[in-house]
Formats: structure tokens, C-alpha cells, sequence
């Protein structure tokens, strides 16, 4: 989820897989796939760079959970 503020200062979280479109009319309108709309306050740079810093941070979260995944179990210790 991203945060972003309506143009009343409300700060409100949204989920950017239902974003459909974004346009700045001056201000910046997010349009949803269920067909919501709102205005905020970011304009349209900044709610890309939220986007893409939220997908970069799942994408590392993944790549470094199967890091620890395919590392190969640890030898057991030899008993003297």
C-alpha cells in the first residue's frame, strides 16, 4: 500500500494494483480499476516513485527470502 494525502490533508493508504490511471487536472486525480477517484495532494512523479519504491522493496524482500532458501543445509559438526 502506498500513502497518500487528499487535498484536505487526510493522509489514506492505497493499494497500487488497483490504480488505473493518473492525471494531473492541476491536481493530481488516481483513478482506480473499481472506478473510485481521488484527488491528492502528490503529483504524479511522486505517486510513480512510491510505486516503484514499494515494488523494489517486495522484490528484494523475495529475492532475499529465496537466498535463504537455496542456501545448502549446514554440515553437521563431527563429534570427536
Amino acid at each position: 500500500m502506498i500513502r497518500l494525502t487528499h487535498l484536505n490533508g487526510r493522509h489514506f493508504y492505497l493499494n497500487p494494483d488497483l490504480l488505473l490511471l493518473l492525471e494531473e487536472t492541476p491536481d493530481t486525480l488516481a483513478v482506480t480499476t473499481t472506478g473510485q477517484r481521488f484527488l491528492v495532494k502528490e503529483s504524479c512523479q511522486e505517486v510513480v516513485e512510491r510505486i516503484v519504491d514499494l515494488k523494489r522493496k517486495v522484490i528484494d524482500h523475495e529475492v532475499a527470502m529465496n537466498v535463504v532458501h537455496l542456501q545448502p543445509p549446514a554440515e553437521p559438526a563431527e563429534e570427536d
